[in-house]
């Protein structure tokens, strides 16, 4: 499998947000996209009821470049040092799904695993 995720930031506290030359520009919040994550994994059932997967994800933190005072990772003149740097990073994992069959009523009906399979 694959699979990607994009976060959108729509709040928090504001931070100092200065231009490349060092002028301080006020508080701002940081909306904007800043954050994607791209997982990709393996998954298979031993039994019929249960689900392994192993999967790699990595999150990548960026700057949108629509507005200067919507950058979350900034340079901090006063403080000389990167004001909230970025949080890059892999993440190996490993899950266990466990299926459980809830009481059978008129409502529930085996789903095919494949399209040419019926319901009956």
């Amino acid at each position: 499998f694959f699979s990607t995720a994009l976060f959108y930031n729509i709040g928090g506290n504001p931070i100092k947000i200065y231009d490349d030359r060092g002028n301080y520009l006020g508080k701002f919040v940081p909306f904007g996209f800043h954050r994607i994550r791209l997982t990709t994994g393996v998954s298979y059932s031993p039994i019929k009821f249960v689900k392994v997967s192993f999967q790699l994800m990595r999150q990548q933190e960026f700057n949108t470049d629509f507005a200067k005072t919507n950058r979350m990772n900034n340079y901090d003149w006063d403080k000389d040092k990167i004001r909230r740097p970025f949080s890059n990073y892999w993440m190996m994992g490993i899950g266990l799904k466990f299926y459980i069959k809830a009481k059978n009523n008129q409502y529930s009906k085996y789903i095919p695993n494949r399209y040419w399979e019926t319901s009956y």
